[in-house]
């Protein structure tokens, strides 16, 4: 059968979890439905080998175990996989939360079917996009710094034949250094760039530091790309 994409929704709540199946079916989506976040990373990696590869996750964010927060967040090196949080908490902290930890919407209950069905079709439209943007012929609209590639759009590090998706805010500090590389960063600085309405302490800001120093060892090989000036901030070499 020639379905529009793969879905996996992750909700703990039964009744609503099988009306989203149900939208999704009638619309002519492939879906795939756990009630928590167990064994959902494990199946959309396996995914990816089979005939139907998981396109997009709508996941709830309050759950058993393993928050829809760790969930996303665990997910974070699939580039081309669409990310939709869905929560009764419309308030502006949780919704930039989520998108920082890296989902492509945040969409607030109770569901609209047809809202739904919208914005995942956009969201599979971007993802198609994604794709061809992350492709070697789309290398011309990368970023370049010492052997690595960012691509502004897609928030996608490449180095070699290795790549990871940034986070949002991770994106936001990466392109903050470039545009200071070889320059100490203080934390005042990354704090007033990044969060201009939000108060953030440094123990915040050295865990974004951490993240993405992992993501450029991730696909860069073992390297002190970033390093840490006691009292003063933090420095992205300016060559390896």
């Amino acid at each position: 059968m020639n379905y529009k994409g793969h879905i996996v929704v992750v909700e703990d709540d039964a009744l609503l979890r099988k009306a989203i199946v149900n939208c999704y079916q009638k619309s002519n989506y492939l879906t795939t439905d756990f009630e928590s976040a167990d064994g959902v990373a494990e199946f959309i990696e396996h995914s990816l080998d089979s005939q139907f590869p998981v396109n997009i996750i709508v996941t709830d964010i309050v759950m058993p175990n393993t928050c829809g927060y760790e969930l996303i967040d665990s997910l974070h090196n699939k580039p081309h996989l669409g990310k939709i949080f869905i929560s009764i908490n419309s308030a502006l902290e949780h919704r930039i939360k989520g998108l920082r930890l890296g989902a492509d919407d945040y969409i607030v209950k109770p569901l609209d079917s047809t809202e739904l069905l919208l914005r995942t079709q956009a969201l599979l439209l971007r993802i198609k996009t994604l794709s061809a943007v992350s492709s070697d012929d789309a290398a011309n609209t990368n970023i370049n710094f010492l052997h690595f590639q960012v691509n502004p759009e897609s928030r996608i590090l490449r180095c070699k034949n290795q790549m990871v998706e940034l986070g949002y805010s991770e994106h936001q500090l990466l392109l903050l250094m470039i545009g200071q590389q070889g320059s100490v960063i203080s934390k005042q600085q990354i704090a007033t760039n990044l969060y201009p309405q939000l108060e953030k302490s440094n123990r915040n800001i050295d865990k974004l530091v951490s993240r993405l120093r992992a993501k450029l060892n991730k696909v860069g090989g073992v390297f002190d790309y970033i390093i840490t000036q006691r009292g003063k901030g933090y420095l992205l070499v300016a060559q390896v």
